[in-house]
C-alpha cells in the first residue's frame, strides 16, 4: 500500500500533466470540495468521529469517497471490523479514495472537451 504522502505525490503529479485549458478549469471547480471533505476525514481523532463525518458525506454528495468501495457509514464499520482494519490504514484509504476520485473527475473533464 502506498503511504499518504506517496499519494499526494500522484495526485500532484496528476494535476501537473493536465493541458486541456477547459479541463483544467472544470477540475479546479470540482476537486476542492472533495480535498476538503479528506482533510475533514483526515482531521478527525478517532473512528467514531470519522465515521460520524463520512456518513454526513456520503448523504450530501453524489460524488463522494467511498472508501474501500463502500457508500455508507454503516457498511464501512462493517467492513473495518470484519476485516480489523487500523486507523491509519483507513486515513490511508481515504487519500486513496480521494486520487481515484480526482482521476474521475479529470477523466470526465477531459472528456467533455471532446
Amino acid at each position: 500500500m502506498l503511504s499518504i504522502q506517496e499519494i499526494y505525490n500522484e495526485m500532484d503529479i496528476l494535476l501537473k500533466e493536465m493541458d486541456q485549458e477547459e479541463a483544467i478549469e472544470e477540475v479546479n471547480l470540482e476537486f476542492p470540495p472533495r480535498k476538503a471533505e479528506m482533510q475533514e476525514l483526515l482531521d478527525t481523532t478517532d473512528l467514531d468521529s470519522y465515521l460520524k463525518r463520512y456518513d454526513e458525506i456520503c448523504k450530501s454528495d453524489i460524488e463522494t469517497l467511498m472508501c474501500f468501495d463502500l457508500g455508507s457509514a454503516d457498511e464501512l464499520k462493517e467492513y473495518i471490523e470484519k476485516e480489523n482494519i487500523s486507523f491509519d490504514d483507513l486515513k490511508t484509504e481515504t487519500v486513496r479514495a480521494t486520487y481515484e476520485l480526482l482521476e474521475n473527475i479529470i477523466y470526465e473533464a477531459e472528456e467533455d472537451e471532446y
